[in-house]
């Protein structure tokens, strides 16, 4: 998906934070606007027991299309929040977690 300037894969998130941090559970991206501003948030499982602050710097230190849209040059606002599994948004017709949503308009 397009962020700011660069293109950002989905997989990329799920290698960095599956490698770096040894995560393995739900993982969701929301794309947004706020305050005309895009914003990424990294929705994780609650349950997973993992800080928030970990998986922000094990992403913007190891994932160096994110870094620079969010820190070197900061067009994007990154924030990662541990949810409880019914945040996670699923499709209607089959219940599947949405790995990326797209709020932007």
């Amino acid at each position: 998906f397009k962020a700011g300037t660069n293109f950002l894969n989905y997989r990329e998130f799920t290698n960095c934070l599956s490698k770096y941090l040894g995560y393995s559970g739900l993982l969701q991206l929301q794309i947004d606007y706020v305050s005309g501003c895009e914003r990424i948030t990294v929705k994780l499982d609650k349950g997973q027991n993992i800080s928030e602050n970990k998986v922000y710097n094990a992403l913007v230190k190891h994932y160096k299309d994110l870094k620079e849209v969010t820190v070197d040059e900061p067009l994007i606002e990154l924030v990662v929040k541990c949810v409880e599994e019914t945040d996670f948004i699923r499709t209607k017709a089959s219940d599947k977690l949405k790995s990326i949503v797209d709020k932007r308009k």
